[in-house]
């Protein structure tokens, strides 16, 4: 019997206005600023490189239907979300809520989140030269305690786990941390990460 294998996209959801960020992108088109002021940086360096669909607007469902039509025809069905949480408040969300989700209706594609609970720094900031040898200052730290991650998991449980493009193993919903060390920083240790562990799969309802 033939094996299915389901086939990831990570997903950088940057590239639409978040306006937390409007400081770094002030186009209010996202990361598009960026991509579009780049240069050369030795020769033969062929910037700025601009994608064949042009800069779309990752929040339009219709531009998403379009990404999402483009992924299924070269075999990928399933996209992974980087999804962020900074200072008890969700960011980048737009292109998720108002893009990717209404253009996975009556498709064979889904999705999942990877909470990137890394801290941000300045790395984004483009309008002042950036001493690479020297560390960059903190604006948000990923660092969540146990009162704030409760909250946020009750909401991503609300808002996210029970949609029918949500991916599943065996029933249950996935849902993946991209920094350890940073989680068990905020949470106070590895005994109460644990703890925390514990809860997240009690308050779902499942082992």
């Amino acid at each position: 019997m033939k094996r299915k294998y389901d086939v990831a996209a990570y997903s950088w959801p940057s590239y639409h206005d978040e306006p937390r960020v409007e400081h770094f992108w002030p186009e209010k088109d996202g990361e598009w600023y960026t991509v579009r002021r780049g240069t050369p940086r030795f020769p033969g360096h062929d910037m700025p490189r601009i994608p064949l669909l042009g800069c779309q607007d990752e929040a339009d469902p219709k531009v998403m239907r379009q990404h999402v039509e483009l992924a299924l025809a070269h075999g990928i069905n399933l996209f992974i979300m980087d999804w962020y949480w900074y200072l008890n408040a969700p960011c980048f969300e737009r292109q998720l809520n108002e893009g990717l989700i209404p253009a996975l209706q009556e498709t064979d594609c889904k999705f999942f989140l990877m909470w990137a609970n890394h801290d941000v720094d300045t790395l984004w900031n483009m309008h002042e030269d950036t001493d690479w040898s020297k560390p960059r200052p903190t604006l948000w730290s990923g660092q969540v305690s146990r009162t704030v991650i409760e909250p946020m998991f009750d909401r991503i449980i609300d808002k996210y786990f029970g949609l029918d493009s949500y991916y599943r193993i065996a029933g249950k919903p996935v849902f993946s941390i991209f920094d350890y060390p940073n989680l068990i920083g905020g949470l106070g240790g590895v005994e109460q990460t644990a703890d925390a562990f514990a809860w997240m799969r009690n308050v779902f309802g499942g082992p």
